[in-house]
């Protein structure tokens, strides 16, 4: 007769981990080590969970984390019971940031309110803009309305001091939306881990990062880092965040203009709970609107590039809302060109072009370039003393560095020799045509075409050919 064989009962994780969310901190510590092999969880990752569902289950704990902070809560808003009208919503956000902020420009507002409702909406787009809020100086009301955004939006995870691995971290863990104030100061510390996790997540293809890390530091791991994010500062930000973002511009309000303080403790009675029901409703809407903004293709035809990849979202939304609002969207996405600090690298392409334009030539001496180029920016400098280590203007070096990405350097070419009028042929030799390494016109005009304006080309100040 056969051996009866005992068959062990499934494993049912989800009640494990119930089990050890009802224990306490100290008796989940005297366990973690049982539990890490029995669910074969890793220590790290068992710990997350379990602080998860702890602060699910015991909120009022506020549950301290091994190094005295406090657990991350994240949580779903229940959907609103009924369906829900798009365009009254985006209504009474509008109106409501209104009330407490002081915009340039009204549609900033509107700007507003179709960003929040796209964080709900996160799972239909491949590509999602950043919410910037920038001012001059303080007191101009951009900490405020992040404070609101914060309140509406949908999974908010937010403070003045995050680091790169925090951020692609709980993105992982928690799919929240992301918001930091005080980013300016990202750049006197040196953050450039945030800075590239920042402007990795702006589309969903591309928004990995890989390391190594934890209890096993030699298995690489990749993390997400798409998702919502929105960021205040002093300032504008860099080339590459501000393509990524949508940029609200803040001034301090005049003797004139009044706002509401905004204050849950202090707001009118109801604000709490109208600022709920309209998180509610933004899930509701999201959850049937799913699929349409899944195929939604709207029209960007007045928008290019980037800018179209960052309005694209909002105008689905404002379109599925219906009623005014493709209008309203459409008015907001005319924005005013934001100040960018060009780079070198653009402000170069863009000087080159006007000498060019001014000396009227099909070629140009690397010596004669580098001397043109110093006559330019007088007022500011920018290629004087442009190592500012060694205290040397620009050199040949460095405008074959800055155009090598272009796929452009200096090559041997044929020159007429000083002196010699416009027009007129010198044959190749002795004392005619001189060969000097310089830069072709020919070699520099598709870069023109593609990166400049037609318009953007003014006449140069130029000085005699250093031959």
């Amino acid at each position: 007769m056969a051996a009866k064989v005992l068959e062990m009962p499934a494993l049912d994780v989800e009640q494990e981990l119930d089990t050890l969310a009802n224990m306490e901190p100290y008796a989940y510590e005297g366990v973690r080590a049982e539990y890490v092999k029995k669910l074969k969880f890793r220590p790290k990752v068992l710990d997350a969970e379990y602080a998860r569902r702890r602060a699910i289950l015991k909120p009022e704990e506020k549950q301290a984390c091994a190094s005295g902070g406090q657990a991350i809560v994240c949580e779903n808003v229940a959907p609103w019971d009924d369906p829900v009208n798009g365009a009254r919503l985006l209504d009474d956000m509008s109106y409501f940031v209104r009330r407490v902020v002081v915009f340039q420009r009204d549609q900033d507002a509107d700007t507003f309110a179709l960003w929040i409702l796209g964080t709900y909406c996160i799972d239909a787009f491949d590509i999602y803009s950043y919410f910037g809020v920038t001012a001059p100086k303080e007191g101009c009301g951009k900490s405020t309305l992040l404070e609101i955004l914060m309140e509406f939006a949908n999974r908010v995870i937010g403070g003045s001091s995050m680091s790169g691995p925090v951020v692609y971290r709980m993105i992982q863990l928690f799919k929240p939306t992301i918001v930091l104030d005080e980013m300016d100061g990202i750049n006197k510390e040196n953050n450039a881990e945030l800075l590239r996790v920042f402007n990795a997540g702006h589309k969903r293809s591309g928004a990995v990062v890989y390391r190594c890390a934890g209890d096993d530091s030699s298995t690489p791991e990749a993390f997400n880092c798409f998702g919502p994010k929105a960021f205040g500062m002093i300032d504008k930000p860099g080339r590459t965040l501000l393509s990524r973002s949508i940029m609200i511009d803040l001034q301090r309000k005049t003797k004139d203009q009044k706002v509401e303080k905004f204050n849950l403790r202090t707001l009118p009675a109801g604000t709490a709970d109208m600022i709920l029901r309209i998180k509610r409703q933004c899930t509701r809407w999201a959850v049937d609107h799913a699929s349409e903004l899944g195929i939604h293709i709207p029209d960007t035809a007045d928008l290019e590039n980037r800018e179209a990849d960052n309005w694209t979202p909002l105008i689905s939304i404002a379109a599925l809302a219906g009623r005014n609002w493709p209008d309203r969207v459409r008015d907001a996405a005319k924005l005013p060109a934001q100040y960018e600090k060009l780079s070198d690298r653009d402000l170069l392409l863009q000087d080159i072009a006007n000498i060019f334009f001014a000396r009227k030539d099909d070629r140009i001496t690397t010596a004669t370039l580098v001397s043109d180029l110093l006559l330019q920016h007088e007022g500011s400098g920018r290629w004087h003393r442009m190592h500012r280590d060694r205290a040397s203007d620009i050199d040949a070096n460095d405008v074959s560095e800055l155009l090598g990405p272009f796929g452009i350097g200096p090559r041997h070419l044929w020159f007429n020799p000083a002196g010699t009028p416009k027009g007129q042929e010198v044959l190749p030799g002795t004392k005619g045509r001189i060969q000097r390494r310089g830069y072709a016109l020919s070699d520099l005009k598709p870069l023109f075409d593609r990166y400049l304006e037609p318009s953007a080309l003014e006449e140069a100040d130029i000085g005699p050919e250093p031959f």
